[in-house]
């Protein structure tokens, strides 16, 4: 757990927002060449914390994929930062569809697109482009 958010009414709720980090929790949201990403844009949320994992027993490969050179765990999560420091998390890195050269995340498109008037269900899948 790295982060924590307070609901005690309907009202308080927020799809997808997970809070505040913890008190020694460090998260980043960032691009695909990891630099930080502005609040509200969607990126890979990384994570800093002494109570985390510092690398795989024995799979030194594993590591490197799962850390970046300065120490940041990639948690495979993409999310974004609202105004107020809470982290979104919208769906996983892994779920995303290469389209032309735009990397598309179908979580956080129907997300999105779930919210427009008149939508009652979306779903997006990927297609060969013929």
């Amino acid at each position: 757990m790295m982060s924590t958010k307070l609901v005690t009414s309907s009202e308080d709720y927020e799809d997808c927002n997970n809070g505040t980090p913890l008190s020694g929790v460090k998260l980043r949201v960032v691009n695909t060449e990891l630099q930080d990403q502005p609040v509200g844009q969607l990126g890979e949320i990384l994570a800093r914390t002494s109570q985390l994992f510092d690398r795989y027993v024995n799979n030194d490969e594993a590591t490197q994929r799962a850390f970046t050179e300065d120490g940041w765990y990639k948690t495979g999560d993409m999310g974004y930062f609202n105004d107020k420091g809470e982290i979104y998390t919208v769906c996983r890195s892994s779920y995303s569809i290469m389209r032309g050269s735009f990397l598309l995340y179908p979580g956080w498109l129907e997300r999105r697109i779930s919210q427009c008037p008149g939508v009652e269900q979306i779903l997006i899948v990927p297609c060969p482009i013929l």
